[in-house]
């Protein structure tokens, strides 16, 4: 239910209801926050997860990771699509999988996300990426990815159908660019593009580093 807690969990742990906050918890398994948070909010603040968080609830304004530990992976599948992830201070979260459509952001965070890696079963109409981010992996089809203008990425691979907006840089993007669509001019200004089937210049990306 509701609530403010602090505790040790020897195994798995589920959050069913919103407006729940975890402080200093250390969680031994993993962490799973239902479908009965629907919309709702939850705070995680000084938490060390040693298995995985899987994110089936939340809302837009949101699921917030403050000096959060995930040592295994978070997977994102939430059937509407609807979910902010956001993660702050010297949180750390390897791999996050998404499975549906998720804003994903790192505010005044050390650390953060390493990977993402949107599943080819994902059923993820828009993704929206800010911070930094050392590789993306967007195995799915009809997806579109927007980054935000503070955002980066070392390295972007995609065989997909899929399209990028914003104008956050790509460092590195390793894609089909017949099949890879950049909406928007400034994604690209400050790529260096390898592996794609034609030359960097029709698609106006230049090869800057």
């Amino acid at each position: 239910k509701p609530g403010l807690y602090s505790l040790k969990v020897s195994g798995n742990m589920l959050i069913n209801s919103s407006d729940v906050r975890l402080k200093n918890c250390i969680i031994y398994g993993d962490l799973y926050i239902a479908d009965g948070v629907g919309s709702g909010n939850i705070l995680l603040d000084g938490v060390t997860i040693n298995g995985r968080v899987v994110i089936r609830g939340g809302g837009e304004n949101s699921v917030v990771f403050n000096n959060t530990k995930v040592m295994k992976s978070m997977i994102i599948t939430k059937y509407d699509d609807k979910v902010r992830i956001v993660v702050r201070g010297n949180s750390n979260i390897p791999v996050v999988y998404v499975k549906s459509g998720a804003i994903i952001q790192e505010i005044d965070s050390n650390k953060g996300i390493d990977n993402v890696e949107i599943l080819d079963n994902a059923k993820a109409k828009e993704v929206f990426m800010e911070g930094n981010f050392n590789l993306v992996n967007a195995k799915a089809d009809n997806v579109k990815i927007v980054l935000s203008k503070n955002t980066v990425i070392n390295s972007f691979t995609s065989k997909s159908s899929i399209e990028i907006n914003g104008n956050g840089k790509i460092v590195q993007l390793n894609a089909d660019t017949k099949k890879v669509k950049l909406v928007d001019e400034k994604v690209g200004e400050e790529q260096t593009v390898s592996n794609i089937s034609k030359p960097a210049e029709e698609k106006k990306i230049s090869e800057s580093n």
